[in-house]
């Protein structure tokens, strides 16, 4: 239980960052810059990886979520990183980023709902 909070933290970290990251730059920027798209990739990292250290259990309770695509791209950053499109990084980071940072939301609210005093 603490594992998959620990991790769901850390995917909502990375894709806050991600957002952060993203809100002030334009795709040549992105392109230009490397020290901003290593920071990306490292965040993409993190959710896969984070992806795949939670529960069976959890991401079968949410298979709403893409877990295999996340963790398969995370896979394809790591060891494919000399071959990555540049713009499919670009899409995923402004587009799909955000839309899993709202599910991470709303699992961590339904997992583990704050206690009420």
């Amino acid at each position: 239980m603490q594992r998959d909070l620990d991790r769901l933290e850390d995917i909502l970290a990375a894709t806050g960052d991600i957002v952060t990251f993203t809100q002030t730059m334009d795709f040549d920027g992105f392109v230009r810059d490397r020290r901003d798209r290593y920071a990306i990739l490292h965040a993409l990292t993190i959710i896969g990886e984070a992806s795949h250290q939670l529960s069976a259990e959890l991401r079968e309770r949410h298979n709403h979520v893409p877990w295999r695509r996340i963790i398969d791209f995370r896979h394809r950053v790591v060891h494919g990183y000399s071959a990555l499109d540049a713009t499919l990084v670009w899409e995923v980071s402004i587009r799909l980023v955000p839309e899993l940072r709202e599910q991470i939301e709303r699992i961590l609210a339904a997992e583990f709902p704050p206690e009420s005093t």
